[in-house]
């Protein structure tokens, strides 16, 4: 065992790659590691990660900086070219919006949520649009309960309990945000433990 993990480490700092980052401050939430590494890159893969110095064609000295996989924006309202650009330079690769469905307004609810609650063939529809839309792959499920206030607790945990099968999180604004805030809160905290599904609740 201690010949081939001799020969390994040998392979690893024999190894020519592209790009090596040494020296950087590496984060892997998946394995949980966080600590000085050399990060050795062929083609768009990262191929090792390692204490050992690594030898490539290009070396860069990221002494003090961090490597990440990517930060993840849960709540982003800016879907466009410029802010994606600004985006990326500090490090943020996956940015989501989650929020607007079937309304006439790019940012919240101008129509019919804002002033009556979902008729139950409505309530129907948007459960099945959002079955549909996990099913293809959605990464979580966006509620603006303030944004629609006629929204009941139950409207709300069936939608909670959607995600629930899918394994997803739900990133949402609160009922009430203001003097309400504490009710609001328990609302959702409720809603999280019977269904099993893990929240982020908008700051505002």
């Amino acid at each position: 065992m201690k010949i081939f993990i001799v020969l390994l480490a040998a392979t690893l700092s024999a190894q020519n790659y592209d790009v090596v980052l040494q020296g950087g401050r590496v984060l892997d939430p998946e394995s949980r590691l966080d600590g000085v590494r050399n990060v050795g890159v062929i083609g768009d893969r990262i191929a090792a990660v390692s204490t050992r110095a690594l030898r490539g064609k290009l070396t860069i000295n990221i002494t003090g900086l961090v490597v990440v996989p990517g930060f993840i924006d849960l709540h982003s309202h800016g879907q466009d070219d410029e802010n994606y650009r600004f985006k990326a330079k500090d490090g943020v690769t996956t940015t989501l919006e989650l929020e607007a469905m079937g309304d006439a307004s790019h940012f919240i609810p101008r129509d019919a949520a804002l002033n009556r609650a979902a008729t139950t063939e409505e309530q129907s529809a948007i459960l099945a649009a959002i079955q549909r839309d996990l099913n293809d792959g959605g990464l979580g499920v966006g509620l603006g309960i303030e944004f629609a206030p006629k929204t009941s607790p139950a409207e709300v945990l069936d939608l909670f309990h959607a995600a629930a099968r899918w394994l997803r999180p739900i990133l949402l604004h609160l009922r009430r945000p203001g003097a309400g805030v504490i009710e609001s809160l328990q609302e959702v905290i409720a809603d999280a433990a019977v269904s099993g599904v893990a929240i982020h609740v908008m700051p505002i």
